[in-house]
């Protein structure tokens, strides 16, 4: 049985940790998005002006994600979430 390409990892794995995520750490639709948009590179500030909140409301959302789920901040979120890609196929 041939591997799935690379891109179909990809995507098969944001799905299952977005899934994951949500469930293990019991977190609201909003801190769920934040924790999207912060893995995809996105500054409090330019989340903020997306989802036209304050940049405060983002921090304590981005907060109460990392405190739920015993991380320290967004470098561990990353390193949370891309363990899986590392790995080889």
């Amino acid at each position: 049985m041939q591997a799935f390409p690379k891109f179909m990892r990809i995507i098969f794995f944001t799905i299952m940790v977005e899934l994951f995520i949500i469930v293990r750490w019991q977190l609201t639709p909003a801190e769920s998005e934040i924790g999207l948009l912060l893995l995809k590179g996105f500054s409090h500030q330019e989340i903020a002006n997306l989802r036209t909140v304050s940049e405060r409301t983002v921090r304590e959302q981005a907060r109460a994600l990392y405190s739920k789920a015993g991380l320290t901040g967004s470098t561990a979120l990353s390193a949370f979430c891309i363990e899986d890609l590392l790995l080889p196929a």
